[in-house]
């Protein structure tokens, strides 16, 4: 009935019972399996000596064996006290959120007064232009820089055409730079950029069908900026102080010989690392901006224009401006219904193409442009 087998390495040994014993060891089988079933019922009624101890799931390592399968092994946990001295480590992007937010707190040297709302009515005021615009720029030399200016068919210029040249020279520690752009009918336009110390000197001149000239001087510190503005018959001086971090104020008074009135303008603006607000406030006027950095390549603006005596006159205007990887696109509009945008296209490293609308459905009112931008070396 039941074949038991030998252990390996012990010869079998040959019987030399009787028949008799030979029937007790038919019955062997039998016993030694009611022997075997009686030990294991009375284990079972015996209290367990020996305990399992599970390790905690933080100690329980997976070990990946790319050749021969992969382990599972235990290792002891950590103790309490490196478990909380691993837990209040910083980690990199919290050393890093850490130094951004020190940065933004720290006071920094403002914008001029003029410069700190140039960045909303960059985003809120397209530019567009009407027929065909070349402009050909070429470096000569590292110091030396010759552009031209071409615009064909427009109707923003006197007789449809216009025509510069302008040349730049730039001393080679590059804080010098002289510049000068002649039209097609002689007028002379010239601008002068030279640095006295810490004060920045500016002058600008036009000769032609008007004469004027116009010497400015920029001072700046850690934290205030200060204009100073002279001309034929006008004296201007503005000042912007950072408060904060991230509040500034200022003011601006300019002094007109002719109308004999200084008017004076005060504004502030609050920037925090996502947006920006300013305000301005001047002689029956006040202006409210806003700008969005959504990211890198999404810039939004806003700005809103109010007349307080004339409350028609008020104005609005918004903007978006998007930095894709070869081509710009940039739209407005106004609260007149006019509805501005340009697309530049970088088709090649020093090579570009734009294309200029604008529609006013109100007033009936469309035109298109297209330009094209090129930089030669040598």
């Amino acid at each position: 009935m039941f074949n038991i087998a030998q252990p390996r390495g012990r010869p079998a040994k040959r019987s030399q019972h009787s028949p008799a014993s030979s029937t007790s060891r038919k019955d062997a089988p039998q016993r030694r399996i009611d022997r075997h079933i009686a030990d294991s019922e009375a284990r079972d009624d015996e209290p367990h000596r020996t305990s399992v101890v599970v390790p905690p799931p933080s100690s329980f390592v997976y070990v990946p064996q790319p050749f021969f399968g992969s382990v599972a092994r235990c290792e002891a946990a950590a103790p309490a006290e490196d478990a909380q001295q691993l837990e209040a480590t910083p980690t990199l992007l919290e050393q890093a959120d850490e130094a951004v937010l020190s940065k933004a707190e720290t006071v920094t040297t403002p914008p001029l007064f003029t410069d700190q709302y140039n960045r909303v009515k960059g985003l809120v005021q397209a530019d567009t232009w009407d027929g065909v615009r070349v402009d050909i720029q070429r470096a000569l030399t590292p110091t030396f820089f010759s552009a031209y200016s071409g615009l064909l068919g427009s109707s923003a210029v006197q007789g449809g055409n216009a025509l510069t040249f302008t040349s730049t020279v730039v001393s080679e520690d590059q804080t010098r730079v002289l510049m000068g752009r002649m039209s097609k009918d002689g007028d002379l336009d010239g601008r002068v950029f030279c640095p006295i110390g810490n004060i920045l000197g500016k002058v600008q001149f036009t000769l032609g069908a008007q004469d004027t000239i116009q010497a400015t001087a920029e001072m700046k510190d850690s934290s205030s900026a200060c204009q100073v503005t002279a001309g034929l018959g006008t004296f201007g001086f503005s000042f912007n102080q950072a408060l904060t971090a991230r509040l500034t104020a200022g003011m601006d008074c300019t002094y007109h010989a002719q109308m004999g009135d200084a008017p004076i303008s005060v504004g502030g603006q609050y920037q925090t690392r996502d947006w920006t607000g300013n305000v301005l406030y001047g002689p029956g006027m006040m202006q409210l901006q806003y700008a969005r950095h959504v990211n890198e390549r999404v810039q939004l603006g806003a700005e809103l224009a109010l007349n307080p005596l004339r409350p028609q006159e008020s104005a609005v205007a918004v903007g978006a401006e998007f930095n894709l990887k070869q081509s710009k696109l940039h739209f407005a509009v106004n609260g007149s219904g006019t509805v501005d945008g340009n697309i530049e296209v970088r088709f090649l490293p020093m090579a570009s193409v734009s294309f200029a609308g604008q529609l006013n459905h109100v007033e009936d009112k469309h035109r298109f442009g297209f330009g094209m931008q090129m930089h030669v070396q040598g």
